[in-house]
C-alpha cells in the first residue's frame, strides 16, 4: 500500500487567537473590494514530512462513527455536472445514495442544503477552489445554526423532539478518471483532542458561518486513498448532533501530490452537503 508523505497547513499556535477570533472573509466577485491583508487574521504554517496512510485494501476499516469517514463505492450516472439539469440530478441521486446508506427501515430525511464543484486549481483562497489548511466545515455551534437554517418549521417540530438524530454529512467525488493533483486528505478524529480546533467566522455577503480550523500536533493520524476514482467518493462527518462517544466531524484538507506528475491533469470534483435525519436508536 502506497503510503506517501506531504506538506500539510495548519492554523499557525498564536496568543493572538486568545483576545481575537479568527475570521475569514469570502468576498463575492459581486461584492466590495477587500484588500487581501483585511481578508483574513489567520496565520498558517506548514508541516512538512506528514505521512499519509493508504487506504485502499483496508476500505473497510473505516467508519463515519469511528474515524469520522469512510470510502463508498458508487458509480455515479452524471460524470460530467456541465448543466443545471445534470446538476440537479446529480443531486437526487444523492438523495437517493444516502437514504439507501442509512437504510429503508429506519425514519429519515435528506435536506441536501449545499453543493460545490471544485474545478481548475488556481488560488487557494478561491471559493471555489480545494481548502488547503486542515478544518471542519462547521463547529458544533454553527452545525446547530445550519440545521435551524435549511429545516422548514414543520421539520422541525417534527424532529427536532429529541427522538431523531441529525448529521451533517458531505460526500466528496472526484470528477476526473483519477485524482492525481491536489488530493483529499483526513484525519482520523480519535487522534485529535478538543484543544486542537479554533473556532472561525466565515464572513460571507449573504450570511456568517463558523468553521473550525485545526492546529498541528504529532499524535495526529492521516490518510489518503491513492489513485482515487469517481467510483470511490469519499463519504465523512461535519457535525453530529449526538455525543456518545463516536465521531462527530472529520477534520480534512487538499493537499499537494509531489507524485502528481507534470502532466496529471487539474483536479476536478464535487462535493455534497447534506442534512441527514435518523430516528434515534435505530441501527444507523
Amino acid at each position: 500500500m502506497p503510503d506517501t508523505t506531504a506538506t500539510l497547513k495548519f492554523l499557525a499556535k498564536s496568543k493572538r487567537y486568545d483576545t481575537e477570533k479568527p475570521y475569514v472573509i469570502v468576498s463575492a466577485a459581486s461584492g466590495p473590494e477587500i484588500r487581501d491583508a483585511d481578508k483574513t487574521n489567520t496565520e498558517s504554517e506548514s508541516r512538512d514530512g506528514i505521512l499519509l496512510k493508504d487506504v485502499r485494501g483496508r476500505e473497510k476499516e473505516f467508519k463515519l462513527e469511528d474515524q469520522g469517514f469512510q470510502v463508498l463505492k458508487h458509480a455515479s450516472e452524471f460524470p460530467r455536472l456541465d448543466t443545471i439539469e445534470q446538476c440537479d440530478g446529480y443531486q437526487k441521486e444523492t438523495t437517493k445514495l444516502l437514504k439507501n446508506i442509512f437504510g429503508a427501515t429506519c425514519k429519515r430525511r435528506v435536506v441536501e442544503y449545499e453543493k460545490g464543484a471544485t474545478w481548475n486549481y488556481h488560488d487557494p483562497r478561491e471559493t471555489d477552489g480545494p481548502a488547503v489548511m486542515a478544518h471542519v466545515d462547521h463547529t458544533l455551534q454553527s452545525g446547530i445554526t445550519v440545521v435551524d437554517m435549511y429545516l422548514s418549521a414543520d421539520e422541525k417540530t417534527e424532529y427536532l423532539n429529541g427522538d431523531y438524530r441529525i448529521r451533517l454529512l458531505n460526500i466528496w467525488r472526484p470528477m476526473v478518471p483519477v485524482i492525481k493533483h491536489q488530493p483529499l486528505a483526513l484525519c482520523d478524529v480519535r487522534t485529535t483532542r478538543p484543544g486542537q480546533f479554533v473556532a472561525c467566522d466565515r464572513i460571507l455577503c449573504e450570511r456568517l458561518g463558523e468553521v473550525y480550523l485545526m492546529q498541528y500536533h504529532e499524535a495526529q493520524e492521516w490518510y489518503w486513498l491513492e489513485n482515487q476514482t469517481p467510483q470511490e467518493p469519499f463519504m465523512f462527518l461535519t457535525w453530529d448532533s449526538e455525543s456518545n462517544g463516536q465521531a462527530r466531524y472529520c477534520p480534512h484538507l487538499s493537499f499537494k501530490n509531489e507524485y502528481a506528475g507534470a502532466n496529471a491533469p487539474p483536479r476536478e470534483s464535487v462535493e455534497t452537503r447534506s442534512i441527514v435525519i435518523t430516528r434515534r436508536g435505530t441501527n444507523d
